[in-house]
């Protein structure tokens, strides 16, 4: 379970250490190391590095580890850097809506492979392996990124060399949404999906670009306005709090097994964490999005009693 606000890299596995013999010393600025004494001996020995996420990001921290030629098992990013606890949405670009009689069929490529997109991202081939293999039967074609609320069964959903394609029917249950089909109001189409594994490739004054090497994929949908920004976490900072609330979502998000219910706490961190973007300073917000101290207070206590 990765750390709130520190990396964490693993020297030693910590079941092979005396429990109770655990210590934190702080080596220099922004790292501390956890020392223990190994089963049957007395010296104390370095189990794992711990890193201030405020002062170092995973790439420094790992640069810092590769310059002191230490050697480390397993190395986790700090959950306010894990990309596996933000939701991210793309914009699909090759998909077609066929009509045959009352059917209404969508098919196309749900993401396509080593292809530098707009978010500076590559899919890599394979990317979507582990997800179709776990949960195939199990991905729908939502309405506007709810997953409670599917319009339309997977008839097929594979990789091939090209990327993900798919093929979808839109439920008999759903007219309201093939009219509107009809009349081209519903259109556009977005995957919602999580980053489990990635590589980032820095590039010499040039935004880095992140090979992404295992996807998540929660839905595929049809929506109004599909747009690749509407989930980016990446660039959120810390404006009036929102380091806490941040972190009591990360844990909410880190400990919910039910599929459904850690989807809408992905988007509804989004939504919250918007709201104080550093873009959207308060002279610039809607009455609606201004939420003060005493609610975010609030807000962060109900997540604790979760």
């Amino acid at each position: 379970m990765p750390y709130a606000h520190e990396h964490a890299a693993r020297i030693i596995e910590p079941s092979k250490f005396e429990q109770d013999s655990f210590r934190r010393k702080n080596i220099a600025e922004g790292i501390d190391i956890i020392l223990g004494k190994l089963k049957g001996e007395d010296t104390m020995t370095v189990q794992a590095y711990r890193f201030n996420a405020d002062k170092f990001t995973p790439e420094e921290a790992k640069k810092w580890l590769k310059d002191h030629d230490i050697k480390y098992i397993s190395f986790e990013a700090a959950a306010k850097n894990n990309p596996m606890n933000s939701i991210k949405f793309k914009t699909i670009q090759d998909c077609k809506i066929k009509a045959e009689g009352e059917d209404f069929i969508i098919e196309g490529y749900a993401s396509v492979f080593n292809v530098i997109d707009s978010d500076n991202d590559i899919v890599e081939p394979g990317a979507f392996t582990k997800t179709l293999s776990e949960m195939k039967d199990r991905i729908c074609l939502c309405y506007q990124h709810d997953l409670q609320n599917p319009i339309g069964k997977m008839i097929e959903l594979k990789e091939d060399s090209y990327g993900l394609w798919f093929q979808s029917r839109i439920s008999d249950a759903e007219p309201g949404v093939k009219q509107k089909i009809k009349e081209n109001i519903l259109k556009e189409f977005s995957i919602g999906y999580s980053v489990m594994r990635y590589e980032q490739q820095n590039v010499d004054n040039a935004r880095p670009i992140m090979h992404l090497k295992e996807l998540k994929l929660w839905e595929i949908s049809l929506v109004t306005l599909a747009s690749n920004e509407y989930a980016n976490l990446q660039a959120i900072k810390s404006v009036f709090g929102i380091d806490t609330i941040e972190e009591e979502f990360d844990r909410l998000i880190i400990n919910e097994k039910n599929h459904i219910k850690k989807f809408e706490l992905l988007k509804l961190k989004h939504i919250s964490l918007s709201a104080f973007a550093p873009d959207n300073t308060t002279q610039n917000r809607t009455p609606e999005t201004v939420i003060s101290q005493d609610e975010i207070n609030y807000l962060t206590t109900y997540l604790k009693l979760i």
